[in-house]
């Protein structure tokens, strides 16, 4: 059995020394601990504090529309003017100004629209000639709308005056573009010939035609001449007035290139006198003349309207032979010799009544 070893002074004051160490270290590092922790608190603190103040947030975005996010395009711009609403008052200064510029964005974008939408319904019109544009402007005059401003059906209405007077200016502008000067100044001396014609009484022009005529127009002249009224003589005055009138203005309608036949008659028209015929065939040669300027002043006429006036006209011949034929055709009724009744085309009728058939 061994005896315990007991410690010597050196070794007790040894061991003593290490243990005043070890509590001197652990002194130091509780001492160090609690220095950290002092300093540590604050952040520990705020970290409670961003934790709990984010939870509040989350919960808050949980009560809102579409939990606080926001709509792309306009829905969410307008969401947003109204949550600004309810925040700070329909009066508020920031509520006023972002409805302000809500409403000037809505109104710049919905006059865009318009007008994108205004180009294309009317491409069809920028893009057409002048005439098409011009047919189309025009109609919208027959529809009651200023020309021009038709959109989708829509235009500025115009009253009857108005409408009137454009039709008239469209009709004119039309006549000019399509048709050349001579064209429309011949167009106009015919105007003016038809007007004289208008107020020409040819009875009074050829009342003293003839031998018996020209007699009775010495002894009027006569009468006059000493202060008589004679009514005829005046008329007749009166109508030979209009008709050297109406030869000045057909010369300006036919200028170089007036006829021998219509020069004659331009003669007898300024001094019917020297008619020797009676009244009848004066007054038929008159209407002869005066027939002959209407048909070659409708040539200019139809010329301002209708291109078929450069066409050529069908001659005698082709009118008799499509005449001939529609004649031909024709059905009559003719009863046979049986007693019944046939429709029998008529070119062919001399044919069945060679076999018996009669008209019926």
């Amino acid at each position: 059995m061994s005896l315990p070893e007991y410690d010597t002074r050196g070794g007790m004051i040894l061991n003593r020394l290490s243990q005043f160490e070890k509590n001197k270290l652990e002194r130091e590092q509780a001492k160090n601990a609690l220095i950290k922790n002092k300093y540590a608190e604050p952040e520990i603190q705020a970290n409670i504090q961003n934790k709990l103040m984010e939870a509040a947030r989350n919960q808050a975005l949980l009560q809102q529309p579409f939990a606080g996010r926001q709509i792309p395009g306009a829905g969410g711009e307008a969401l947003g003017i109204e949550m600004l609403k309810q925040q700070y008052g329909e009066d508020s200064p920031v509520y006023q100004n972002a409805k302000r510029s809500y409403d000037l964005q809505q109104k710049g974008a919905g006059q865009l629209m318009d007008y994108r939408q205004s180009l294309m319904e009317s491409q069809s019109k920028r893009s057409a000639t002048p005439l098409a544009k011009m047919a189309m402007e025009q109609q919208d005059i027959d529809r009651g709308f200023m020309p021009g401003t038709t959109d989708g059906g829509r235009g500025q209405p115009i009253s009857a005056e108005t409408q009137r007077d454009l039709k008239n200016q469209y009709k004119q502008r039309m006549i000019k573009d399509l048709t050349d000067t001579k064209t429309r100044e011949r167009a106009l001396f015919a105007t003016n010939m038809d007007k004289t014609i208008n107020t020409l009484n040819p009875m009074d022009l050829t009342y003293y035609s003839g031998p018996k005529g020209q007699l009775q127009l010495r002894l009027d002249q006569a009468k006059s001449a000493a202060g008589e009224t004679v009514p005829e003589y005046k008329k007749y005055k009166e109508a030979l007035t209009s008709a050297k009138t109406l030869a000045k203005q057909v010369r300006q309608f036919y200028g170089d290139s007036i006829t021998p036949s219509v020069q004659e008659g331009l003669n007898e028209l300024t001094n019917p006198t020297n008619w020797s015929d009676n009244p009848e065939v004066a007054m038929a040669r008159y209407n002869q003349f005066i027939n002959i300027l209407d048909t070659e002043s409708d040539t200019f006429f139809n010329a301002l309207h209708n291109a078929s006036a450069y066409e050529k006209p069908k001659t005698a011949k082709e009118a008799i032979k499509k005449e001939s034929e529609e004649f031909k055709n024709q059905s009559i009724k003719m009863v046979g010799p049986n007693g019944k009744v046939y429709n029998v085309p008529q070119g062919k009728a001399q044919l069945f009544i060679e076999n018996g058939f009669k008209r019926s």
